[in-house]
């Protein structure tokens, strides 16, 4: 006859391991610090999509020789400049953590976004994350309270692409 102890080492044991779970010690980013990151972010690229379209409407205005207040009254109408805005951003975040594995705003806080062995994030992987980040948004937010009680600080979007924000060295 076994002992209690002995009948539940041979039980199978739960698995401690996540899949997205980082096997090296990283340096893992507080979420404030993300937080303040994707506001500088934002404020960027609001800043870039504003330009533009204030570029447009200047071209718009000369070549059509009308007012200004009337092209961007046009303009406003069509809501230029926050489609641009919101589709842009997603596009900006996209390619920057593609191909420099971090946004302006991570890079000014020195952040980037990494795979598990801490290799590029990649342009499926920023794929992958951005949908995530969307799933994450359109949810009420919670795939981003979720990385409040995760222990490696990951959102829906991270735990999806199996990425981490961690400090650049």
């Amino acid at each position: 006859r076994s002992s209690p102890s002995s009948a539940s080492k041979s039980l199978p044991q739960p698995r401690l391991d996540r899949s997205a779970a980082a096997p090296v010690p990283m340096p893992i980013v507080p979420l404030w610090l993300r937080g303040i990151a994707f506001l500088l972010d934002a404020l960027i690229w609001f800043a870039v999509s504003w330009g533009i379209t204030l570029g447009y409407i200047l071209v718009a205005a000369f070549l059509s020789q009308r007012p200004i207040w009337w092209v961007w009254t046009e303009v406003e109408q069509e809501q230029v400049l926050l489609t641009f805005s919101v589709a842009g951003f997603w596009i900006y975040r996209f390619t920057l953590h593609a191909f420099a594995g971090r946004t302006l705003g991570k890079a000014l806080l020195g952040l980037k976004v990494t795979a598990k062995q801490g290799q590029p994030c990649g342009v499926g992987r920023a794929f992958v994350r951005e949908i995530g980040f969307l799933l994450s948004f359109c949810a009420c937010g919670l795939g981003f309270v979720w990385a409040i009680f995760d222990p490696y600080k990951q959102g829906w979007h991270d735990l999806m692409a199996g990425t981490f924000v961690v400090r650049a060295s």
